[in-house]
């Protein structure tokens, strides 16, 4: 699963001169919003780029254009 639009909002932190001590003005408010693209379909491929429809053998695959090993 892919996660996008993930938007964290953070305060303005401050430092005092001797930098012992630090003030936040705003507070954490959290995450705001996350989309996740749920359909998105597996694609492998071997080394030798045929697409396959899932891997049978332990080997290194291409999965979504990310190279994984795969242990059978």
């Amino acid at each position: 699963m892919v996660s996008k639009g993930l938007k964290v909002e953070f305060g303005t932190i401050s430092q005092t001169a001797n930098a012992k001590s630090n003030t936040i003005d705003k507070a954490v408010t959290g995450i705001v919003e996350v989309q996740s693209d749920a359909s998105v379909e597996e694609k492998w491929y071997t080394l030798s780029g045929v697409r396959i429809k899932a891997p049978t053998q332990s080997g290194i695959y291409i999965l979504n254009g990310k190279k994984v090993s795969v242990k059978k």
